[in-house]
């Protein structure tokens, strides 16, 4: 209730009377209340009124009996409220808040000095306790319960715990690990009408798990409590699988080592001292929770192992469209993508199927830029060989103009050679300029004269030389 409404509620009762003498009274909403007066009737009775101021200063009838009739004026009041001709008193079932404010009885059209206050609240709400992890603390957590009613913290010996103020609402407490799993914590909340616990967080559910994530082949440390109360007998490591199923990894009892499970055998060792437990060449069959016993009491450490097959190296696919500035890199593999540029800048990759991401690299005229692709399980992390932008945007000549360019020059040339020739033989000028310019044209135009000399000379000889038998000698001597 605001404070105007309060000092309001304050200066109409003033007003009304002298004597102020409230009795205040606290309900919850779906509740009902009864007011009767302090003092019998007088005698005869022959109207009765009770009358309501709300927060605003408003005043109506409740209810009237006037001579055996009863009156209720008001909808707000109506198959909800009686009164008892003979006592005086009022009953109003299933409140609620706009039956805040303070109530007076008139007997015989006289007000009476007696007023009730009423004030008509929600209940509060069974509370839920919140669980805070502290970053790089693996001793301490946050408890907070955020709401706007009353906060009491206790803990499981029923002490009392300051809370400190949380934003915008609630409050919080720090809680510390004890290594007693029976410990636990509530928050209750409470107001004038009702009260509410919230369920207990046991210790040993605040600090019950630390997830590890490790490759097949690799090794595990778990550590034991921080600090080892004296004397310490036995030490025994569990391992629960996804299954449920609770081996002994490692036992040691007064100075013997026993590891009965033989998935454990060879590859587990323990230290006595500290309680660290160490497992190499590990496998999947080794994930699950591991937890300590010292002593025959479990601890309050939880760890849970998840091993898993380390990633392959990937493989950069480029995919090439019809726009020779923009290429498609792909990275197909279903575990986590980590896309980088040659400025260590994340790329955001988009999905596709059916799996993996791809991104979109557009030529800006950088020889030296690269792309890596990096898959990232948890458990392992490798990265892809870069992808330079030198390799995506090769200068690559046209093929069809390999063979075009020579074979256009060797036409252009036949055209200038057929054109001379036809020159040459057509026009008598362009002939003998040929002819006295040409020393090879002189010379094989000599040597043409002399050849046909001597084919004649033969010829000559030939018609005068008389023909011959078979033996030599002259016929026509003969």
């Amino acid at each position: 209730m605001s404070l105007r409404r309060l000092t309001l509620v304050a200066i109409v009762v003033f007003i009304t009377s002298e004597t102020v003498s409230g009795e205040g009274v606290f309900k919850a909403v779906g509740e009902q209340v009864s007011f009767r007066p302090d003092k019998p009737l007088p005698s005869p009775v022959t109207s009765i009124i009770w009358k309501h101021i709300n927060n605003d200063g408003i005043v109506v009838k409740a209810i009237e009996w006037d001579e055996g009739e009863i009156l209720i004026p008001n909808p707000r009041f109506k198959g909800i409220t009686t009164v008892d001709e003979k006592t005086g008193q009022i009953n109003i079932t299933n409140l609620n808040y706009s039956h805040s404010g303070v109530y007076t009885i008139d007997i015989n059209s006289k007000e009476q000095e007696q007023r009730f206050t009423l004030t008509v609240m929600e209940r509060v709400p069974k509370p839920v306790i919140e669980r805070e992890i502290i970053k790089n603390n693996i001793v301490f957590v946050n408890l907070t319960c955020k709401y706007n009613e009353m906060i009491i913290w206790k803990n499981s010996t029923g002490q009392i715990l300051p809370g400190l103020a949380l934003h915008p609402k609630g409050e919080f407490i720090t809680v510390k690990k004890t290594a007693n799993l029976s410990n636990f914590y509530t928050c209750t909340l409470t107001n004038a009408v009702s009260e509410e616990t919230s369920d207990p967080v046991y210790e040993r559910d605040l600090f019950k798990v630390e997830d590890v994530k490790k490759a097949v082949g690799d090794q595990v440390t778990f550590f034991g409590p921080d600090k080892f109360v004296p004397p310490v007998t036995s030490i025994i490591w569990k391992h629960r699988n996804s299954s449920g199923v609770t081996v002994k990894a490692i036992e040691w009892d007064e100075g013997e080592i026993l590891i009965p499970n033989p998935i454990f055998k060879g590859i587990t060792t323990l230290d006595n001292k500290t309680g660290q437990i160490n497992i190499t060449n590990l496998k999947v069959e080794h994930s699950g929770v591991y937890t300590i016993n010292i002593n025959g009491r479990e601890q309050g450490q939880r760890f849970n192992l998840t091993v898993m097959e380390p990633v392959p190296q990937p493989v950069i696919k480029i995919e090439k469209i019809d726009n020779p500035d923009v290429v498609y890199l792909r990275c197909e593999y279903s575990e986590p993508i980590i896309w980088k540029n040659s400025t260590g800048q994340t790329l955001k990759g988009s999905s596709i199927t059916p799996k993996g991401e791809s991104i979109t690299v557009n030529k800006n005229g950088t020889p030296e830029n690269f792309y890596t692709c990096t898959l990232d399980n948890g458990a392992s992390k490798k990265t892809s060989d870069p992808v330079y932008e030198r390799d995506l945007f090769k200068d690559e000549p046209d093929s069809g103009l390999s063979w075009k360019v020579p074979l256009v020059l060797l036409v252009i040339l036949g055209v200038i050679i057929g054109s001379l020739f036809v020159l040459y033989k057509l026009n008598a000028g362009f002939q003998k300029f040929v002819d006295d310019h040409c020393p090879c044209k002189s010379q094989y135009s000599q040597a043409q004269t002399n050849s046909n000399g001597t084919d004649q000379e033969k010829d000559k000889s030939k018609q005068g030389s008389p023909p011959q038998n078979s033996d030599g000698a002259n016929t026509e001597e003969a």
